[in-house]
């Protein structure tokens, strides 16, 4: 559960800004919880006076955040790992392909099962105008869908959310993100290692990235946004938003107690 110390909350506003459940909201000059969220952190990651809490975690491992770091030494990667960030804010900057093709080179440099180098790229920046309506469309079609499997499925509201917002003119799956990185693959993990590492390369340029399986279940729904990106979408094993980030976290966020067996 989220807890907000309301004698140190300032009511800056910043963590509502961030909430991408949009659970919170200001009263009386003070930030409240309306409702329950998956725990992401990004509200403690924000709060510039650390007000903010996670009942079931503790808080004596969080970091500040310094940025950009050269000359990386074991115990700074992990400070990276630790105050990565999904991205749901972007400055309106294009990325440089210089940069993008070293990003990705931490992709082709991620081992693969069986060495089959099997991991495909798709970056969309020049024509992703074109193919946003597309992936909106995916998702009100997906959205269709599982009303028509299981009329109760929450998931069916929340596409019909996302899809209503962005035709009243509010974008909630892209949030202004310059760039669209699709990763393909013929063996699952092959990609999703790939993923990993090449957000984590992001991290160090400086970039943010959000992976997005809403952005991916609405290309896989929509035959026209398959074919404008040619990518077979039985492979398409990842979908990431890459762009400079229009925010900034303060300190990493909490997390549970470390499960680990030893034997």
């Amino acid at each position: 559960m989220i807890i907000i110390d309301k004698e140190t909350c300032i009511g800056c506003g910043n963590c509502a800004k961030d909430c991408f459940g949009y659970n919170l909201t200001m009263e009386h000059g003070k930030m409240e919880v309306r409702g329950s969220c998956f725990e992401c952190g990004h509200c403690i990651a924000l709060c510039p006076v650390s007000a903010i809490h996670i009942d079931s975690c503790p808080d004596d491992e969080l970091e500040e955040c310094s940025g950009q770091v050269e000359n990386m030494t074991p115990r700074q990667f992990l400070h990276t790992i630790k105050c990565r960030r999904s991205i749901r804010n972007y400055q309106k900057r294009s990325v440089e392909k210089d940069l993008l093709t070293e990003i990705l080179q931490a992709g082709r440099y991620t081992p693969t099962g069986g060495n089959a180098q099997d991991v495909r790229y798709t970056v969309v920046q020049d024509r992703l105008p074109e193919l946003i309506p597309q992936i909106f469309e995916g998702v009100r079609q997906g959205a269709e869908q599982f009303h028509k499997e299981k009329p109760d499925n929450p998931y069916s509201g929340t596409l019909n959310r996302i899809y209503e917002k962005y035709k009243n003119g509010q974008d909630s799956l892209f949030f202004e993100a310059p760039v669209l990185l699709l990763i393909s693959s013929d063996m699952p993990i092959d990609g999703a290692l790939a993923a990993s590492n090449i957000e984590l390369m992001a991290a160090t340029e400086g970039l943010g990235c959000l992976y997005s399986g809403f952005i991916e279940l609405g290309l896989k729904n929509n035959p026209e946004a398959l074919k404008l990106i040619q990518i077979d979408a039985e492979k398409l094993r990842c979908c990431m938003l890459l762009g400079y980030p229009g925010i900034t976290y303060i300190r990493s966020v909490p997390r549970k107690a470390l499960q680990v067996k030893w034997m």
